[in-house]
């Protein structure tokens, strides 16, 4: 990515205005976390978006956004690559115990997609009187399924076949074997059932 040829007629605070700008689309907004007053922030940025370099920075990050956000092909690679293979066990000290969060790894904890905490109160059995808070903490994790299958199709692993139609003529189709052992066209219409549900002579 090359750097906005006018990037040194901007100050610190009109850059980062252009930066939270293109994140939280609200002007005013932008131009409180860039550092201009409550009471004047929407005025300031009503100022700023008439400023020629600013909108020409504004149209920089736009253009660039992949690179500003640090997205790439690899990152998503890797990304999924934590949803495709990771385990509950991870998420464990034993087949009771859970880890606390504090100790999970950040590739463990990009693995959940839900976390639901409830409670109830019980009485003891020995103490009628009395009561416990009993917590229940349910731990989500993303569709390793789902997330395989992206990879494959990410990564081509579901290579286009040529399939010999009548006549000789060869036609290239894009088939995606999926992990129900289905096989679909580019648009998921199934081509071939799983061979567990194939008919039988």
């Amino acid at each position: 990515m090359t750097d906005y040829p006018n990037i040194d007629k901007l100050n610190a605070r009109q850059r980062l205005f252009c930066e939270r700008y293109c994140t939280l689309w609200n002007q005013a907004k932008a131009a409180r976390e860039a550092g201009y007053s409550e009471a004047t922030a929407k005025e300031q940025a009503v100022r700023l978006l008439t400023n020629v370099n600013v909108q020409g920075y504004i149209k920089h990050i736009k253009d660039n956004a992949a690179d500003f956000a640090g997205v790439s092909f690899l990152r998503n690679v890797q990304e999924l690559s934590k949803l495709a293979y990771g385990s509950a066990a991870d998420l464990r000290d034993s087949w009771e115990n859970m880890k606390d969060w504090e100790d999970l790894p950040d590739d463990v904890k990009a693995t959940i997609a839900e976390v639901t905490t409830t409670s109830r109160v019980v009485k003891t059995s020995l103490d009628e009187d009395k009561t416990i808070e009993i917590e229940t903490v349910k731990v989500k994790q993303y569709d390793k399924r789902l997330a395989i299958e992206a990879l494959n199709k990410m990564l081509g692993y579901n290579a286009a076949e040529k399939i010999t139609h009548s006549g000789g003529v060869e036609v290239t189709e894009k088939r995606m074997t999926f992990s129900d052992g289905s096989t679909r066209d580019e648009n998921g219409n199934i081509i071939a059932l799983p061979p567990a549900l194939q008919p039988t002579d």
